[in-house]
């Protein structure tokens, strides 16, 4: 969490956090990003109708800012128990995903794995249940740019792009719900060594 308000700074101090998950910048008051994310959308509708093209105003989530996540899931990412839940939690406030076309899909990628690794939701009936529970989240503001892999953090799907398995994964991503596939994955060093060592990954297949 490089930044975040002074709230969840006293979070931290008063339940410690897991390793990596310390707040290295806190800051002084709170920060709404409605305003400029408005500002934002006003200025491509504009800009639309001036050179008459289709422009594309997309973020990565729909979810204002940390301070705007119940305290638990706060916890949750703090102690690093479930990181991600709050993608998955219908109280968060997903208003902001109103000003964009799209956004990127994280649950998507976690859904996948699950079917890899045969879990609840590699039935048919789980994995469909799962993708219109979507609709009632981000899927419910905006649009949802289907995707597997992205980021630093991208090594923990590293098996759906293997060879062996690749083409199911990329069938269920190209014959999801929606209309909007994300294609991007980049690795950087020295992080790709490190990752290459401790989990015995095939680096070049990813970066390839």
């Amino acid at each position: 969490m490089p930044y975040c308000d002074q709230y969840i700074e006293e979070l931290i101090k008063e339940n410690g956090a897991a390793r990596g998950f310390e707040c290295l910048t806190p800051v002084h008051g709170y920060y709404d990003p409605e305003p400029l994310v408005k500002a934002m959308r006003a200025k491509i509708d504009d800009l639309e109708k001036k050179h008459g093209r289709r422009l594309i105003f997309a973020d990565e989530m729909t979810v204002k800012t940390w301070r705007d996540i119940p305290e638990d899931l706060l916890l949750n990412c703090i102690k690093e128990r479930d990181p991600f839940a709050f993608h998955r939690d219908p109280r968060v406030n997903r208003s902001l995903g109103e000003y964009f076309d799209w956004v990127l899909d994280y649950n998507f990628r976690g859904l996948l794995k699950y079917v890899y690794d045969e879990t609840l939701y590699s039935y048919s009936k789980s994995y469909v249940e799962a993708l219109k529970r979507e609709f009632e989240l981000d899927g419910k503001v905006t649009e949802l740019a289907r995707f597997v892999n992205m980021r630093g953090d991208f090594y923990k799907y590293a098996e759906l792009l293997e060879p062996r398995v690749a083409g199911c994964y990329l069938t269920l991503t190209v014959t999801s719900s929606g209309r909007i596939l994300w294609i991007s994955t980049y690795q950087l060093p020295p992080q790709t060594e490190v990752l290459a060592k401790k989990l015995n990954y095939n680096m070049d297949l990813i970066r390839n």
